[in-house]
C-alpha cells in the first residue's frame, strides 16, 4: 500500500491560515469592537485555534521562516525586506512560548494563540510570495508585499494594544518570572521595531525596483566604486562571532538604549577594555541584533592588512549604500554619483563625502543610522585613527540625531 503524501508547507500552512480568522486582538480585550478584518464581536480566538494549532503547523510555520532568507537569497531589492519579515515571525513564536511559561494565568494561552495565528498567516503570505517568485510573477510582487505589512500591522495592533493595557505585564506577575518578563520585553520591544520599519517601506517602490534592471546595474556599479563593503567580518557570517545567548546581557542592553535615545552630544559611544575582553564579540552582536531595525555598517580593524584597513569610511559608505531604508541607500548613492573616485581620496575626503554630506540631508530620519568601528587600536598607522576620532567629533553634530 503506498504511504501517503506528506502535505507540502504551503498546503499546511494554507489549510492552517484558512482555518484561521483574520484580525486583532477580538473579543479577548475589546468585546464589541474588533480592531481589523471580518471576524465578528464575541469571537473567541482562543477556542477557534485550538484544533489548527497543531506542532506540525508550527514547525511547518518555523521552518518557512528560517528556510525563507535562503530561498530569497538571490532575489535584490526585496530580499532584506523578506529576511526582516521572517525575522519578526520567529520572534513570534518565540514570543509565544515565552507567554506560556507562566502557568497561574488561563489568559496567557488565549493571547500566545493569538501569536501564533498572526505568525503562521505571516508565514503562509511568505511562502505564497516565494512561489511567485519561483514562477517569475513579479508584477504580483508589489500587492503579496502589501499583504505582508498588512499581516505585519495586524500583529502590532495587537502587541501595542496588550501593552498600553499592561496585559504583558499582568502575564508574568509572579514573583518567580521575572526573567521570563524581562526577555519578553526585549523580545516586543524588537519585534515592534522590526515592524515599524517593515510597515513604512514602499511595497511599490520596491516591486518597480525589482523589476528595473537598469537601475539596479547602476547601483551595483556605483557599491562597486567603493570596494569591498564587508572587510573586516570575522568568519563568512557575521552571526558566526555573536555573544552566545544570555551571554553580555547587561552592556548589550545599556547599548541597545543608547541606539534608541542617542541624541545631542551622545551620538558616539566609546567602549574600551582589556584585550581579550570580547570587544569585538559585542560589536558584532550589536550590529547583527540591529541588522533589521536601522541602517547599520560595521568595520572590523585587522592588525597586518594596511591596505584594507584604509578602507573604512568606503567600507561603511557601502554597507549603508544598501540599506533596507530607501532614504539612506538613496543618500549614499547620490555621494557616490557626485564623486566615483571619492575610494581614491584621503580619509578626510571619504568621511565628508560618503557620510557627513548624504547622513547630513537625514536630519529628521525616524530610525537609527549605526556605524561600528572596531579594534581601532589594531590600525598600524596611529595618525589615522586620531585623524579618524577627531573627524567624528567634529562632524558628529551633522548627523540625525538618533
Amino acid at each position: 500500500m503506498a504511504a501517503e503524501a506528506r502535505p507540502s508547507m504551503r498546503e499546511v500552512l494554507r489549510e492552517a491560515s484558512d482555518e484561521m480568522p483574520s484580525g486583532g486582538i477580538l473579543a479577548l480585550l475589546v468585546p464589541d469592537t474588533p480592531l481589523w478584518g471580518d471576524v465578528q464581536p464575541g469571537f473567541n480566538i482562543a477556542e477557534e485555534t485550538r484544533g489548527v494549532m497543531s506542532q506540525e503547523v508550527l514547525a511547518t510555520a518555523l521552518e518557512t521562516f528560517e528556510t525563507i532568507k535562503m530561498d530569497f537569497r538571490t532575489i535584490p531589492v526585496i530580499r532584506r525586506c523578506i529576511e526582516a519579515a521572517a525575522d519578526v515571525g520567529s520572534m513570534l513564536l518565540e514570543l509565544a512560548q515565552l507567554i506560556l511559561r507562566p502557568k497561574t494565568m488561563d489568559r496567557n494561552e488565549s493571547m500566545a494563540n493569538i501569536i501564533r495565528s498572526n505568525a503562521v498567516r505571516l508565514a503562509g503570505r511568505l511562502e505564497h510570495l516565494k512561489e511567485e517568485s519561483i514562477t517569475g510573477q513579479e508584477e504580483r510582487f508589489a500587492p503579496l508585499l502589501i499583504e505582508v505589512q498588512r499581516e505585519l500591522q495586524c500583529t502590532q495592533g495587537n502587541i501595542e494594544e496588550w501593552e498600553s493595557s499592561d496585559v504583558f505585564l499582568k502575564a508574568f506577575s509572579c514573583c518567580d518570572e521575572a526573567e521570563g518578563r524581562r526577555i519578553c520585553e526585549g523580545t516586543i520591544r524588537k519585534v515592534l521595531e522590526e515592524i515599524r520599519l517593515l510597515v513604512a517601506l514602499s511595497a511599490t517602490d520596491l516591486a518597480n525596483e525589482l523589476k528595473n534592471t537598469e537601475l539596479q546595474k547602476e547601483q551595483r556599479h556605483l557599491l562597486n566604486r567603493l570596494g569591498d563593503g564587508n572587510y573586516g567580518i570575522q568568519g563568512n557570517n557575521i552571526e558566526d562571532v555573536t555573544c552566545l545567548p544570555g551571554t553580555r546581557v547587561d552592556i548589550l542592553e545599556q547599548i541597545d538604549s543608547w541606539v534608541r535615545g542617542a541624541s545631542g552630544s551622545k551620538r558616539a559611544l566609546w567602549i574600551h577594555g582589556m584585550a581579550g575582553r570580547g570587544k569585538s564579540t559585542i560589536a558584532a552582536t550589536v550590529a547583527h541584533r540591529w541588522k533589521f531595525r536601522a541602517s547599520c555598517a560595521i568595520f572590523h580593524y585587522r592588525r597586518g592588512q594596511d591596505a584594507l584597513n584604509a578602507r573604512l569610511v568606503c567600507a561603511l559608505a557601502r554597507q549603508l549604500g544598501a540599506s533596507l531604508v530607501s532614504e539612506v541607500k538613496n543618500a549614499i548613492l547620490q555621494s557616490i554619483r557626485g564623486n566615483e573616485d571619492v575610494a581614491n581620496e584621503q580619509l578626510s575626503e571619504q568621511f565628508k563625502t560618503l557620510l557627513v554630506a548624504s547622513l547630513g540631508k537625514l536630519k529628521e530620519h525616524p530610525y537609527p543610522i549605526l556605524l561600528i568601528v572596531d579594534a581601532l587600536d589594531e590600525c598600524h598607522d596611529t595618525k589615522d585613527v586620531v585623524d579618524f576620532v577627531r573627524l567624528i567629533h567634529r562632524h558628529s553634530a551633522s548627523f540625525p540625531a538618533n
